[in-house]
């Protein structure tokens, strides 16, 4: 919001009393700086083009994050059926086990693209 001119004030105001109520705030940080340097470029402001890679970083960060909360979803209805005094049958115990496999290296892969997605933002700001 301080690059669309905001005062440090208003803006945490804003954030505060809309953004975190708002279906339409952004995702992350490279969608609410696409939609700042739109506003800024159709209201005739300077623009500071964000690049594409970094972008395209943000955007495999929201998909692993989706897929991370998929399989975790996966594991708990996987889990919820069960009962822990109960043998768990061998098919079972394979099919659990596979989903946190999956889960594990998802979550490996997403850290991974955080880390390179914070690195190439901190590149581009300075």
């Amino acid at each position: 919001l301080l690059d669309l001119d905001f005062t440090p004030e208003a803006a945490a105001f804003i954030l505060e009393v809309k953004a975190e109520v708002s279906p339409f705030s952004p995702i992350n940080y490279a969608e609410f700086k696409d939609r700042a340097e739109k506003y800024r470029r159709a209201a005739g402001m300077g623009v500071v083009e964000m690049p594409e890679e970094i972008k395209m970083a943000a955007s495999l960060v929201v998909t692993l994050t989706g897929e991370v909360k998929a399989l975790e979803d996966s594991i708990e209805a996987e889990s919820r059926g069960l009962v822990a005094e109960e043998i768990i049958p061998e098919e079972t115990t394979k099919r659990l086990k596979s989903l946190q496999v999956k889960r594990n290296r998802a979550i490996a892969t997403l850290e991974k693209a955080k880390s390179e997605y914070d690195r190439l933002v901190a590149e581009w700001r300075h």
